[in-house]
């Protein structure tokens, strides 16, 4: 077709449009339209699904408007998931931690339902049977205060300020205090009891690195109260040890020496139940003596 004659029917369509758009009813253009919407369905849906999909991938989530949006990223699921964990994970070890804490109370009985828990932060520098603790007197601590472990007595605090307090422990070198030996039998009733054993006080003496020694007894009084290795030692002290401490464990029977200067006292080595050195806490009485409940 010549161009002159098309562009004269390209004139005439356009005005005839024109004049269609103006004058023609609405009703009659709405019929069109829908038409022509499903005569172009099968190549504008599957177009505009494109474009939208590539508009998800490559727009910011600002223009989205997703940043407030619920439906977040994996990775902030994930971090969030991570999150929950690592909580429940300290809401079970702070649980477990005071279950242990309760059962070392019903363990002490009386003495563990008024004692204070203190961390044990390190040993002394020197060769001596003493730990640091990691309270000071701002936390209640004085010297003089006695402090126990899950099995038995640790030992007394003799320095305490503001940078903390040192324990000396009973295997400590030069320590002494009076004991008294026993052995645990079973009663007729089935439970189990600790029998005193018939000697001279011991004086129980901190050998250091965790020893004790008793050296003040004849092998006469070892001999006639039946004393050997596996009995026990308890504590039986009242210059300056509370009364409610008083038959608390202090160590066992290791062996049974001859003593070289003086061959009739033997020298009885005692083993405490724990390392001492390597506890990491300890149990704190009060300064002053608790008033017992009426």
């Amino acid at each position: 077709m010549p161009l002159t004659r098309f562009g004269h029917v390209f004139g005439v369509l356009m005005l005839l449009g024109t004049v269609t758009a103006l004058l023609a009813p609405a009703s009659l253009g709405r019929g069109l339209r829908g038409n022509i919407e499903v005569l172009f369905a099968p190549v504008a849906r599957p177009v505009q699904a494109l474009a939208h999909w590539t508009r998800l991938r490559t727009a910011p989530p600002s223009l989205l408007g997703l940043e407030n949006s619920p439906m977040r990223s994996a990775e902030s699921l994930l971090e969030e998931n991570q999150r929950l964990r690592i909580a429940v994970a300290s809401l079970t070890a702070q649980l477990e931690e005071l279950r242990r804490i309760n059962a070392l109370r019903d363990q002490l009985g009386e003495p563990g339902r008024h004692a204070r828990f203190v961390r044990v932060i390190g040993a002394s520098a020197d060769d001596r049977d003493v730990l640091i603790l990691q309270a000071a007197t701002t936390d209640g601590l004085s010297v003089g205060q006695t402090a126990l472990y899950s099995d038995g007595v640790a030992g007394r605090i003799i320095d305490a300020g503001l940078g903390g307090a040192r324990l000396r422990l009973i295997s400590d070198r030069g320590c002494r205090v009076n004991g008294q030996f026993g052995r645990f039998t079973r009663s007729a009733a089935g439970d189990m009891e600790f029998v005193k054993l018939n000697t001279p006080a011991p004086l129980v003496e901190g050998r250091g690195r965790g020893a004790l020694v008793v050296s003040n007894l004849a092998f006469k009084d070892i001999a006639s109260a039946q004393l050997v290795p596996g009995d026990w030692v308890v504590l039986r002290d009242a210059d300056g040890w509370p009364q409610m401490v008083q038959g608390y464990l202090l160590g066992r029977i290791e062996k049974i020496e001859t003593q070289r200067q003086t061959p009739l006292f033997a020298e009885i080595h005692i083993r405490p139940p724990a390392d001492l050195l390597s506890l990491r806490e300890v149990m704190v009485l009060p300064a002053r003596p608790v008033p017992e409940a009426r």
